[in-house]
């Protein structure tokens, strides 16, 4: 299954960066253990012009907004879009945050966050949403410590954006560094307003 799951996962990437691929046809694979056989295979190409990425129905993960930015303190920090797999440092990350911040951000007092509410969080179709998450780096592993949403209408003319910043790390220039990534992924993104 392993091979397999490999197999499907280049398959889609293929299928991702050629929009030329009209048509992908693989019959029969036969799986054996850790081998892979493909019996024939037929692809039916043709040119394709306008943006590759709206023939998709689920946007992949968008690796071309991925940087390493550095804090006013000299840390250097990770700044990236979120992925499913960031659900147990996010909630990490929730919980470092403190109750007035966390009112801050959410108009509300919140409790603690499901798994189902956690997965909202980090679980998103990069197309209709975005949130980019500073992860930083120490001794003990990687840690979320700040993150930037934005919900964009299905029109594109508008975006409602949310930042959240670890509260033992106000005043390195993070909050700043996360609120012009959130704009400039708009600007790109051709969203007419933020609010």
């Amino acid at each position: 299954i392993t091979e397999l799951s490999k197999f499907l996962v280049r398959i889609s990437q293929m299928a991702v960066e050629l929009p030329e691929i009209q048509r992908l046809d693989i019959h029969p694979v036969l799986v054996s253990g850790d081998d892979l056989t493909i019996l024939d295979a037929d692809v039916t190409l043709c040119k394709y012009e306008g943006d590759a990425q709206k023939r998709l129905a689920i946007r992949p993960f968008p690796a071309e907004f991925v940087e390493t930015v550095t804090l006013r303190d000299g840390q250097p920090i990770l700044l990236r879009p979120i992925l499913p797999e960031d659900e147990p440092l996010h909630a990490q990350f929730i919980n470092s945050v403190s109750k007035e911040d966390l009112y801050k951000r959410f108009f509300s007092e919140v409790g603690e966050f499901n798994h189902e509410a956690l997965a909202n969080f980090t679980q998103i179709d990069y197309d209709r949403e975005m949130a980019f998450v500073a992860v930083a780096f120490d001794k003990s592993g990687p840690s979320i410590i700040g993150v930037a949403r934005a919900l964009i209408t299905p029109d594109n003319s508008d975006a409602e954006f949310a930042i959240l910043v670890r509260s033992d790390l106000k005043g390195k220039g993070l909050g700043k560094i996360l609120m012009e990534k959130i704009i400039s992924y708009c600007k790109i993104k051709g969203t007419k307003q933020m609010s």
